[in-house]
């Protein structure tokens, strides 16, 4: 049996740490995640009256972004139930050298002027508001060598409280209503370019209890057939980023719940006098 040397087993260790870099870190070519990877404030709380006063911690999940090498399992299933006469292929080769770049990464509170209403999400009007969640904006910084037919966002949601109650993961938005997978309708884009992204979903703090959503978000290339128009169906998913939020409900001690409910009945005379 031959007995390796201690310098045959330093080479062989670092042998094997650059085989890992090289087979399991980001290709040459894939895109690159800059700018405000680290979400910032990480975490934000509420006070909520309902059903008995309670307080709602909105934190950040992950933060950092973390980088997806290629689409996830929950991407592939999505897409195939969601949308399952799209010919899709999920490609790990990474021919663009871009950056995604982030220009806000924040956990958030959309409470509106009423001081307790931010709990609970509300349909005002054709807009949502209220609850709590997250916010981000990002762009992709094509490289000059990027040959790029289409570009499209496709948002993949994986969550304990999916939208419409309906399966998770699913393609984002749901309801869709257009007939394609991607993030902004076609007539959505307004001053915005199809390179731009930009997010805040909420959703209610639970009473007591726990949620989590969190969303894939890739870049892709629709391809067009000659002569096609832009109802054809073929798409290639490639890299993108994970990010997200949780929000976990927090009973107040007797001592604080006593506290919030004596500043809210001192709350409700102001109002009524200044009424």
């Amino acid at each position: 049996m031959l007995h390796r040397t201690r310098w045959q087993r330093l080479l062989q260790g670092a042998m094997a740490a650059w085989l890992a870099v090289g087979l399991f870190g980001p290709p040459a070519d894939a895109a690159t995640v800059k700018g405000m990877k680290t979400g910032v404030p990480a975490s934000v709380n509420h006070l909520c009256p309902e059903p008995d006063w309670h307080s709602c911690v909105d934190t950040l999940t992950p933060n950092p972004v973390v980088y997806l090498d290629g689409p996830s399992q929950a991407c592939i299933t999505a897409m195939q139930r969601d949308f399952p006469n799209w010919t899709v292929t999920y490609n790990w080769t990474h021919p663009w050298k871009g950056a995604i770049n982030i220009t806000d990464y924040h956990a958030a509170d959309f409470s509106d002027v009423a001081p307790h209403e931010g709990c609970i999400v509300r349909e005002v009007g054709d807009d949502w508001v209220g609850g709590m969640g997250a916010v981000l904006t990002a762009n992709f910084e094509k490289d000059p060598g990027d040959a790029i037919h289409r570009f499209r966002w496709v948002q993949i949601i994986d969550s304990s409280k999916p939208s419409m109650g309906g399966p998770s993961p699913y393609v984002d938005p749901r309801p869709n209503d257009d007939t394609l997978p991607f993030y902004w309708r076609e007539n959505e884009y307004g001053g915005r370019t199809v390179y731009d992204f930009h997010d805040e979903p909420a959703r209610n703090c639970p009473c007591y209890g726990h949620v989590w959503w969190r969303a894939e978000l890739y870049l892709t290339d629709w391809y067009q057939k000659p002569g096609g128009a832009t109802t054809d169906t073929y798409l290639i998913i490639y890299d993108g980023i994970r990010w997200g939020f949780d929000i976990t409900c927090v009973p107040l001690p007797g001592a604080c719940w006593a506290g919030m409910v004596l500043i809210g009945l001192v709350v409700t005379a102001t109002r009524r006098r200044a009424a």
